[in-house]
């Protein structure tokens, strides 16, 4: 079954990626926090040391401050510091504030 993704304004989509880049001379894996609006075709990308609890909210804030406001809904595509998985013998469940995310998302198209 296909079921078309259908973006409004004010919604984003956020993911992180990996990526081998030289810093300081040397090749080394980074993360990269991606918050794209569909609406608008636009993205940021900001590179970060690691993915962690911090540097997901300094993207976030880095994010906004570089769209010039904040996102009325945002979709997490399964990002570790956002989702926690559940132990593998209990069966996921989700509430109704959250989607199945198995469509790709724009945030996670700009990473690969």
């Amino acid at each position: 079954m296909f079921v078309p993704l259908l973006h409004r304004p004010g919604e984003a989509q956020v993911d992180f990626g990996h990526a081998l880049a030289k810093v300081n001379g040397r090749l080394r894996k980074v993360a990269f926090f991606v918050m794209a609006l569909p609406y608008n075709d636009a993205s940021f990308v900001m590179a970060f040391e690691r993915e962690c609890t911090e540097t997901f909210w300094e993207g976030h804030a880095r994010a906004f401050e570089f769209f010039g406001g904040v996102s009325k809904r945002i979709t997490y595509d399964n990002t570790k510091v956002a989702v926690r998985q559940p132990p593998q013998d209990v069966r996921r469940h989700l509430a109704d504030e959250f989607v199945d995310g198995h469509p790709r998302g724009q945030a996670h198209r700009r990473i690969g």
